[in-house]
């Protein structure tokens, strides 16, 4: 199977035709939390390629496209999620882990220009059985994400 590598300091990951694998994020070591997978379209909106200059990391010192969403997605929610290392929080004995990020939409407003992306994340627990039941179940968080360039304006004239 072809794949690109990328190894830089803050990213250790391998893309494929229709998915990228990360194991290792500015200080977020995956398989931790089981390894990440990230899906594309199949349509080709974006590649694999497109999509690892969302990151800024060596030989790519800002998020190209103009689009620095998904970086300040992904790393607020991988800060958010370590913060479950705490003893004292109170998800530390079953965390919640990002399992998955599917791209399922982009939206190019010109060829070196993206303005939408629509994501789905899977963020779950480990399996495991609640209190008062018999069968061992994960718990879910809501993974729809939405997201859109800098700013969207409004163009208010009268007439």
């Amino acid at each position: 199977m072809d794949y690109t590598a990328v190894d830089t300091p803050e990213m250790e990951a391998n893309i494929f035709q229709g998915y990228m694998e990360i194991s290792r994020y500015k200080g977020h070591v995956y398989p931790r939390y089981g390894e990440l997978i990230i899906d594309f379209p199949t349509t080709g909106e974006i590649t694999g390629g497109d999509f690892i200059k969302l990151f800024s990391i060596d030989g790519n010192p800002k998020p190209a496209f103009g689009f620095p969403a998904f970086e300040n997605w992904f790393d607020r929610l991988l800060s958010n999620l370590a913060l479950q290392d705490n003893e004292a929080h109170p998800f530390h004995k079953h965390p919640y882990k990002l399992r998955e990020i599917e791209v399922q939409a982009v939206d190019w407003f010109h060829a070196d220009k993206l303005g939408f992306m629509k994501i789905q994340a899977k963020i779950e627990t480990d399996a495991y059985i609640h209190e008062g039941e018999d069968k061992a179940r994960a718990d879910w968080l809501p993974g729809a994400v939405f997201l859109r360039g800098g700013s969207v304006a409004v163009l208010v004239s009268y007439c």
